[in-house]
């Protein structure tokens, strides 16, 4: 005979991350748009904590930011940073250590967002990882992946 059937996994119903009270507070701050300079988007936003959870961060509306999808998926591949809080406000640049809304550099870019994923590759947390590249980037960055990254380590 054939073997018998793993019994199904029970279902679980899905969580909201996020307080909808404290959802909603924080996209009325922010004006049902996306925060990012410049983006004008309405649709499609999603609350993103700028300290993860899995990292010890909270859901305090003052670390919570209104990004749309496209931001938000920037914001965890490491092109774009956000810092700085809403009582204080935000700051934005490119993974390059550009501000947002100045000119990119491709090749700079490129090499961070290869650096920040090797780092999390190599175990590091997220918020570390980025600020490992942060600190190389803005100190000059290398020229290729491997002193990035090189120079990431020895600042950790």
């Amino acid at each position: 005979m054939g073997a018998k059937a793993a019994a199904p996994t029970p279902r679980r119903r899905a969580r909201q991350a996020i307080a909808p009270a404290v959802r909603r507070a924080v996209l009325r701050r922010d004006g049902n748009r996306c925060a990012v300079p410049g983006c004008t988007n309405h649709r499609f936003l999603d609350v993103h904590h700028l300290d993860p959870l899995a990292e010890g961060g909270s859901d305090d509306p003052d670390r919570l930011i209104t990004l749309c999808g496209a931001h938000h998926r920037n914001s965890h591949w490491g092109a774009l940073c956000i810092a700085g809080n809403a009582t204080g406000g935000f700051t934005f640049h490119h993974g390059d250590g550009t501000p947002y809304g100045e000119r990119l550099r491709p090749a700079a870019l490129d090499l961070a967002e290869h650096a920040f994923g090797t780092l999390r590759h190599l175990g590091f947390k997220q918020s570390r990882a980025r600020a490992l590249v942060d600190t190389v980037v803005q100190a000059g960055a290398p020229d290729t992946l491997e002193q990035l990254v090189t120079a990431a380590l020895r600042a950790s």
